[in-house]
């Protein structure tokens, strides 16, 4: 892990993040890590598949960029990490599914306002109508934009959210109604298809921005990932 300062370009090493050896036990493995609001100090964590939720079973860091300093985060510290207002924007952080206990958010550029959509699953296989979105101020308000059995998506992921709360642009999917899916080349499941959804906080009302077609949709992009929308027409892939 390293810092590049911009106006010099000079480069520092931060750390070595450890991976297990092959051969020995799973060589897969990923690290979560972040940057604190002051951008100064990041904090990083090694993540194991098997301990992806058990965040307190893995030692944790915090850094400073500048000095190079560490210390081990704990208690409260380290909880923070996973459950402070600022430290839960996405576009300051890096893992992967599952890392902020199956929840995930969309913020403001000004970060008084979020989306939330939970629980977020890691499999196609889940059962259509379980995730909730809200959307909340960072005052302690809160509304219920989505609600739990009142919809037929398999997933929702949060895109964006205007600054006042009034609006929430979501990726939202829908599987067909079969036991077996079938993969077409790599490109997704037969029948799926995502639409661009926004929906107005206020009224519940709902604008789809791309309907059921013969053409297959989907947004490509994971929680803390920029989402980008690609198609499939007869032409290919665009």
């Amino acid at each position: 892990m390293i810092v590049v300062e911009c106006a010099t370009r000079r480069v520092r090493r931060l750390a070595t993040l450890r991976c297990p050896i092959a051969g020995t036990e799973s060589t897969y493995c990923v690290h979560r890590f972040g940057w604190y609001p002051d951008s100064r100090h990041i904090w990083y964590q090694e993540d194991l598949p098997e301990l992806r939720r058990g965040y307190h079973q893995v030692v944790a860091y915090k850094q400073d960029v500048v000095s190079g300093r560490r210390r081990v985060l704990r208690g409260r510290d380290l909880d923070a990490v996973y459950n402070d207002w600022e430290m839960l924007n996405p576009r300051y952080r890096y893992g992967d599914s599952g890392m902020d206990g199956d929840r995930a958010f969309v913020y403001t550029p000004c970060q008084r306002v979020r989306v939330r959509v939970e629980p977020i699953s890691t499999t196609e296989h889940q059962e259509a109508g379980l995730q909730q979105v809200w959307v909340e101020w960072r005052d302690g308000r809160s509304r219920v934009v989505i609600e739990r059995r009142r919809h037929e998506w398999h997933s929702i992921l949060p895109l964006d959210v205007t600054e006042d709360g009034r609006w929430v642009l979501l990726s939202v999917l829908h599987m067909p109604r079969s036991e077996e899916l079938p993969v077409v080349s790599g490109q997704g499941f037969v029948g799926a298809h995502s639409e661009l959804l926004a929906v107005d906080t206020l009224t519940g009302r709902r604008y789809c921005y791309v309907r059921r077609s013969p053409t297959y949709g989907h947004i490509d992009g994971g929680i803390y990932e920029t989402p980008t929308y690609s198609f499939l027409r007869s032409e290919g892939r665009r």
